[in-house]
């Protein structure tokens, strides 16, 4: 069943939420990796030729190839949290514009157009045995 326009999420909208799901995740990538490697680029130092990440005052020794991808990715993590956080908040303006226009058409606040407002649902209690 297709829904009606009024009731749909705008393209855009629906890519801003998906630009916000992918970007979350990889921010969850990049803290697996920071967690795994002992800290990240931007918090470590380059010694003597020896490259070494930080993280708590701990510091951990890494190849210069971990370390420059690592200072590469962390930065474009920073860049894509913004980007995902603004992405999820833009999709929240989307999503909230299209429920009260349903709600000014009289749709249920769930959003089934085929439930109606009373029957939302929700159980009034376990039914009476007499």
């Amino acid at each position: 069943m297709r829904l009606a326009s009024s009731k749909r999420i705008p393209l855009f909208g629906r890519v801003c939420a998906v630009t916000g799901i992918c970007c979350l995740i990889n921010f969850a990538i990049w803290g697996y990796f920071d967690i795994k490697h002992g800290g990240n680029a931007l918090n470590g130092t380059i010694r003597d030729g020896k490259y070494f990440f930080s993280e708590h005052g701990v510091t951990t020794e890494v190849s210069a190839q971990v370390w420059q991808f690592s200072k590469f990715y962390t930065k474009v993590t920073i860049v894509l949290f913004a980007l995902g956080a603004l992405s999820l908040v833009i999709f929240g303006a989307y999503a909230n514009e299209a429920r009260e226009k349903n709600l000014e058409r009289g749709a249920p606040p769930n959003g089934d157009p085929t439930t109606p407002p009373e029957r939302s649902g929700v159980a009034e209690g376990p039914p009476s045995v007499s």
